[in-house]
C-alpha cells in the first residue's frame, strides 16, 4: 500500500482530508487500512477522499478502557491531545488503537464530534474484520456536518423497543446499521446528504 505523506497539507477545501494514525499496539496492517479506504470510497463515491497523511503514536491506549458513550479526554497523555497535534491542518483524524471492543464489549468504532478540527474517529482492532466500519463512521461525521444541522439518517433505525434511533440506518444491509454488515451499501439520499457536509467547503447559501 501506497503510505501517504507525513505531510498534512491538502490543496483542495473541497476534499475530504484524514490524517491516519496507528497507535502502539495496534494489529492493523497497511493492507487493513487500505482496504477500509478503499471500502470508504465505494460507499461514498461523490465524496472526494485523497490518500490520507500517515502518523504514528507512541502512546498505547486501549480500546478496552474507553467507554463508547462518553467523551474522550482531551489531556496531553490523551488521543483526542495527541491527534491535535500530530494532525493540526485535517478534517478527520482516524486512530487506530490495541483492544478488540470498547469498554461494553459490542462497540468497535467511535466518531467523535467537537467545536474544533480534527474530528476524532477512533478504531479497535475489532474493525480488522469489518470492511465498512470506517465508512460508516465517516457517515456519522458528514451526517452531523450537514450545512443545514445535524441530519438524520433518511430510513432511521427503529430499536426492537420501539423507540428510534435516527442516527443509523433501518436496513440491515445499509452501511449506517448500528453495526456495518458484510456488503454494506449506502442510498442515494444519504450520498446527497453526505455531499452538503460543511466538511466540503458547503455553506447554507449553496444549496
Amino acid at each position: 500500500m501506497k503510505k501517504g505523506s507525513e505531510n498534512c497539507h491538502f490543496n483542495e477545501p473541497a476534499d475530504l482530508s484524514l490524517c491516519v494514525v496507528t497507535a502502539k499496539g495496534s494489529r492493523v496492517t497497511d493492507g487493513i487500512i487500505a482496504n477500509h479506504l478503499f471500502k470508504a470510497r465505494e460507499i461514498w463515491p461523490n465524496i472526494p477522499i485523497p490518500e490520507p497523511c500517515r502518523k504514528t503514536m507512541s502512546y498505547e491506549p486501549n480500546a478496552e478502557d474507553i467507554d463508547p458513550n462518553e467523551s474522550i479526554p482531551n489531556d496531553k497523555n490523551d488521543i483526542r491531545y495527541i491527534a491535535m497535534r500530530e494532525c493540526p491542518d485535517v478534517d478527520i483524524a482516524v486512530v487506530y488503537i490495541k483492544g478488540q471492543y470498547f469498554k461494553d464489549k459490542n462497540t468497535i468504532a467511535v466518531s467523535y464530534y467537537t467545536d474544533e478540527r480534527p474530528y476524532l474517529i477512533v478504531m479497535s482492532d475489532g474493525t480488522i474484520k469489518s470492511d465498512y466500519a470506517l465508512a460508516h463512521e465517516l457517515g456519522h461525521i458528514l451526517f452531523h456536518t450537514f450545512f443545514a444541522g445535524i441530519a438524520n439518517d433518511p430510513n432511521p433505525y427503529k430499536r426492537p423497543d420501539g423507540t428510534i434511533d435516527y442516527a443509523h440506518d433501518n436496513d440491515s444491509h445499509n452501511v449506517m446499521w448500528p453495526n456495518a454488515p458484510l456488503n454494506a451499501v449506502s442510498t442515494k439520499e444519504q450520498r446527497e446528504i453526505a455531499r452538503f457536509s460543511t466538511l466540503l467547503g458547503n455553506t447554507s447559501s449553496d444549496k
